[in-house]
């Protein structure tokens, strides 16, 4: 008896409810596309600016590595930071594990790192504060090492850094 296949839109969506289901995570947790660091890169969360966001890393994958944290070999999040003009960015994290904090100006690519920190006032404190040109940037929150993962809470705060500020602008020219 010769039974028809579903599609393979259909059996990748069932795959990846299989898999979900499998780890643990119920079928809502993430498209199966996000079972690569790409795939996690395309389901980004968008950060919003200047505001704090809540989250877990307990039960991720890890697919990203950093250059502190002894490679920061747990599950992480990735969130996308979008700016629409040059800007000083404070990232800060406090978590219930030992954290770590990074920031890529291309996300699948760790040769693009711009920082990393993995300790602030104590192991489950970190910050950064970078001035970040205009566009995409990716900021991920990992543990340290291996085997640290939780609940962590992320804040972010976004200052433009428009040409002709006041201060600028009171600023004399040069050699006069």
């Amino acid at each position: 008896m010769y039974t028809r296949r579903p599609p393979a839109t259909l059996r990748s969506a069932l795959l990846g409810a299989a898999c979900a289901l499998l780890l643990g995570r119920g079928v809502a947790a993430q498209p199966a596309v996000a079972l690569s660091a790409q795939g996690v890169c395309i389901a980004a969360e968008a950060l919003p600016h200047s505001a704090t966001v809540r989250g877990s890393t307990r039960g991720r994958p890890d697919l990203f590595h950093a250059s502190c944290a002894e490679g920061a070999l747990s599950g992480e999040r990735v969130y996308r930071l979008d700016l629409a003009e040059d800007a000083r960015v404070t990232l800060r994290v406090a978590a219930d594990y030992d954290v770590a904090l990074y920031v890529r100006g291309v996300c699948a690519d760790p040769s693009r790192e711009l920082a990393c920190v993995d300790d602030g006032e104590d192991s489950a404190h970190a910050s950064l504060t970078l001035d970040l040109r205009a566009g995409a940037w990716w900021v991920v929150v990992d543990g340290f090492d291996d085997d640290n993962e939780g609940n962590y809470v992320l804040a972010t705060e976004v200052v433009p850094r428009r040409a002709g500020t006041e201060a600028q602008r009171r600023r004399p020219p040069h050699g006069g």
